[in-house]
């Protein structure tokens, strides 16, 4: 076989592993914006489970939460070869155990700051598990993954938001909400900047916006010493689905 076939040959067997590693990458890059969603939204819930333990639909969404959790382990764990990453999940896997203990008894304030500390800490496993399957991002990937991490910080501003109604003594927790907030503000910009043709998609643009403006004012400082956490939930829920809207668009122009 002459050389040049042997190097072609060589060529196309890379460019097969590279995008079966990339197909890998895009699985667990996906599993670990569900974990930080769902510990996020798992931590709300269970805020707002103790706020309103008479809401019992609650539970069924705290249960889902923990079972989208078990998926994201499972996609992980049959994808990575990654020594680190799976050192993780064995670490995430021991972790849930208690959050499975929590969902069996009646919430309890003494569990609260436990449980915004191990959403953190979950927060921040999945964040090393991404940059460990990480790759160069096409701009619309780019903005897909942006629609992505403004849903998490919704819910981290939601989570921020209940937990300062109830760990008042906790001087973190403001602060963490105020830089949530600014966050969020910043990413929305960065849509807001963005020229759509779509109709669809500029309803929901223009839906976020109002929304966002709107939960805004009930999440300044002065505004917080009356909390609504019931009302900022649905509000928060209206943004994601919009946002979920984005995302679709940016996922099918990849």
């Amino acid at each position: 076989m002459k050389r040049t076939a042997v190097v072609l040959m060589l060529l196309a067997s890379l460019s097969i592993g590279i995008k079966a590693a990339v197909r890998g990458d895009v699985k667990v890059l996906e599993a670990t914006d569900t974990i930080r969603y769902r510990i996020n939204d798992f931590t709300k819930n269970y805020l707002l489970y103790y706020l309103f333990p008479q809401k019992i639909y609650l539970k069924d969404r705290l249960a889902e939460d923990l079972r989208q959790l078990d998926e994201s382990f499972r996609v992980i764990s049959v994808t990575t070869e990654d020594a680190k990453t799976k050192s993780l999940l064995a670490y995430f896997a021991y972790e849930k155990t208690q959050l499975n203990e929590l969902l069996e008894k009646r919430p309890e304030k003494r569990d609260l700051a436990d449980l915004i500390l191990m959403s953190e800490t979950f927060s921040e496993g999945a964040d090393t598990i991404a940059r460990r399957h990480a790759y160069k991002f096409s701009e619309n990937e780019k903005m897909f993954m942006q629609t992505r991490s403004m849903r998490q910080g919704m819910e981290k501003i939601l989570k921020y938001y209940i937990a300062e109604t109830v760990l008042t003594d906790d001087p973190q927790l403001p602060k963490k909400l105020d830089k949530s907030i600014k966050r969020f503000d910043e990413k929305l910009g960065v849509f807001n900047r963005s020229i759509y043709r779509d109709g669809k998609v500029l309803k929901a643009r223009e839906r976020i916006d109002v929304s966002w403006r709107l939960a805004e004012k009930y999440l300044k400082k002065k505004e917080r010493k009356t909390p609504l956490p019931l009302v900022l939930n649905v509000g928060g829920e209206h943004i994601e689905s919009s946002l979920n809207v984005l995302g679709i668009y940016y996922s099918k122009t990849q």
